[in-house]
């Protein structure tokens, strides 16, 4: 694929990516995306994969059910299961927000703008920040409503 094909694919599906986060990010966001994207033009963004590959891979998964979620991982954050391991032994195996261990693997949280990892979270963290569209300014005043909170019957 030429460099130019390649530009006008990736900004295709960077805005099919924006289009479908709209409502999960916030301006802000948004907008570091876009000066992101300006500033890297030919990375971040998956290939997409034709059919015949799709099918590949949907028997690939039935024969190896236990390598899915690896693939995923691999495919979604780009990193392996030997990393994530390190990752998870760095933060003895808890969330790296509330500390405590979780039922069900971590979650990789990782910065929707440039895409790179911040750590592992529970579930319910993950949604939190996800819930707050990873505005500090709305955490914070979250926080704070808690603190200061006067009932009001």
């Amino acid at each position: 694929m030429s460099e130019e094909a390649q530009a006008k694919s990736l900004k295709h599906r960077r805005e099919h990516y924006l289009k479908m986060m709209k409502d999960k990010m916030s301006q802000e966001s948004i907008e570091q995306f876009n000066k992101y994207s300006l500033e890297h033009p030919l990375t971040s963004m998956k290939v997409p994969m034709s059919q015949e590959a799709i099918e590949r891979c949907k028997k690939h998964r039935r024969e190896h059910p236990e390598l899915r979620r690896w693939e995923c991982i691999k495919r979604k954050h780009g990193i392996t299961r030997e990393q994530y391991e390190i990752m998870f032994k760095t933060q003895n195996g808890v969330c790296a927000i509330c500390k405590q261990p979780s039922e069900k693997p971590l979650e990789i949280d990782h910065d929707h703008v440039t895409l790179k990892i911040r750590g592992l979270l529970c579930g319910s963290c993950n949604k939190m920040l996800a819930n707050a569209k990873d505005s500090e300014k709305k955490l914070i005043a979250g926080a704070e409503y808690l603190k200061n909170i006067q009932y009001k019957l």
